[in-house]
């Protein structure tokens, strides 16, 4: 992106590439960092990213479903962890 063509102009992430491309189906090679990180933590991402490749959204809001799922997740672990507290209920 050519920053010196938006001189005097509010660009925000709108503007960006990550909202104009699509996902596809290319094929990466990527080195794993942590090998020992279980796959069920991925899930609630790739379920964001799955509805965001079916409703043929973006990357940038394949991203932001990714985070959304995510976040009911954790929604959803704090709801099932306070439910099972045998004491201290009104504090969490």
């Amino acid at each position: 992106m050519d920053l010196g063509s938006n001189e005097g102009k509010i660009i925000t992430f709108l503007d960006s590439f990550a909202t104009s491309t699509q996902i596809n189906n290319s094929e990466a090679q990527v080195n794993k960092i942590f090998a020992q990180n279980p796959f069920y933590g991925y899930l609630a991402s790739a379920i964001g990213l799955k509805l965001a490749k079916i409703l043929n959204l973006t990357e940038m809001f394949g991203l932001w479903l990714a985070r959304f799922f995510n976040l009911l997740m954790y929604a959803a672990f704090a709801y099932v962890a306070i439910k099972k507290a045998l004491i201290l209920k009104m504090p969490l």
